[in-house]
């Protein structure tokens, strides 16, 4: 009887020994389960601020994409601008030209004119020319 008491004693022990063991593992478990799940909550809080960041950085994208678009339709107009202007200045230029060469024609049309009134002058009174020159 008393070994039987012995051995219920022993295994009772070694029962307390295992269940302090058990409950000092639960610790551990629950202790690693926290760790785990605070850095669960780190890597997903981490993952949303990355995600925010990649979002933004994409809507930065598509704004300079549509200011880049908009310059180059600019760009594009001021060339259109440009090449009129380019037109108008060459029309300008060459019709300045014809405004000069008109021009002579004009004072040679004039001298002519004025030879023919002198000789005309001259043949009706051939003194005039003669006073015009003293």
């Amino acid at each position: 009887l008393f070994e039987l008491e012995a051995i219920v004693d022993a295994q009772s022990a070694r029962i307390r020994e295992l269940e302090l063991e058990a409950r000092t593992l639960q610790d551990r478990v629950s202790a690693a389960k926290s760790r785990s799940a605070s850095t669960e909550l780190s890597a997903a809080a981490e993952t949303v601020g990355l995600s925010a960041r990649l979002q933004a950085a994409n809507q930065d994208k598509k704004n300079m994409l549509a200011a880049n678009k908009e310059l180059l339709s600019r760009a594009a107009a001021l060339e259109t601008h440009l090449a009129g202007t380019r037109q108008t200045a060459e029309a300008l230029r060459a019709g300045v030209g014809e405004q000069r060469s008109r021009g002579d024609r004009a004072e040679q049309r004039e001298a002519e004119l004025r030879r023919s009134l002198w000789a005309l002058q001259n043949r009706v009174n051939p003194n005039s020319l003669q006073n015009q020159v003293n």
